[in-house]
């Protein structure tokens, strides 16, 4: 299953034959986007998004905290007694390597827009739009640095608009993307606080979300958009 699992990958994408990947690794901070086309069976490399820089600060850090495991006691010459106690620390936290120890701070989002791949990347702070696996145009955002962004988006595959989420001391702020400048028009404000993407959907310009009551109680509510 664990083998299994390493190979398996979601697809994020589809367009007439062409299918689009967002493979992870060293601990999410290296997004690859791959293209896979159903036709010809051909497996095409379309974008990489990472910091080199960030990502060789990782493994070396990775190499001094794997060291430093081996290590008993500070007393030894190859390492500082401040280096050991700064791996100590982090070696607190059991879940360091996934939870804190350089966890990517930006999501990257892929969807279709117009039979074109649009990539939402976040780390870069902008849109970038591919046809034919080249890049066509590129759009900036800056919503990122609102520290009120929950960090994640909804798709509405049947409009193809993407909404991005906002904290709200009543709720949750539903804005749409305007992915020709960038720009973000207020859609609506939900009274509920939304931190996961599974717990809220969007179909054809209407916002669907589950809410619960003191009884524990769910309750199917709608919320149409504006169009």
């Amino acid at each position: 299953m664990d083998t299994f699992v390493q190979f398996i990958q979601i697809c994020k994408a589809i367009s007439d034959q062409d299918i689009f990947y967002l493979v992870e690794s060293v601990n999410g901070m290296n997004r690859d986007i791959r293209k896979y086309n159903l036709e010809n069976k051909t497996m095409m490399a379309v974008r990489t998004i990472g910091d080199p820089n960030q990502i060789q600060n990782y493994l070396n850090d990775l190499y001094r905290i794997k060291h430093g495991q081996k290590i008993s006691n500070s007393d030894h010459r190859d390492i500082t007694p401040d280096e050991s106690k700064r791996i100590r620390n982090l070696q607190n936290d059991a879940d360091f390597r996934a939870t804190i120890f350089y966890k990517p701070e930006f999501p990257v989002f892929l969807f279709m827009e117009e039979k074109r791949l649009l990539i939402l990347n976040h780390p870069e702070e902008k849109i970038e739009f591919y046809e034919a696996g080249k890049l066509v145009k590129e759009v900036a955002i800056n919503y990122t640095s609102n520290k009120k962004w929950l960090k994640d988006v909804i798709y509405d595959a049947e409009q193809e608009r993407i909404y991005i989420l906002f904290k709200h001391k009543q709720g949750t702020i539903v804005k749409l993307l305007n992915t020709s400048d960038g720009t973000l028009e207020t859609a609506d404000l939900i009274p509920e606080a939304f931190y996961s993407l599974e717990k809220i959907r969007v179909h054809n310009g209407e916002l669907f979300y589950l809410k619960s009551n003191l009884k524990d109680e769910k309750e199917l509510i709608r919320v149409e958009l504006f169009n």
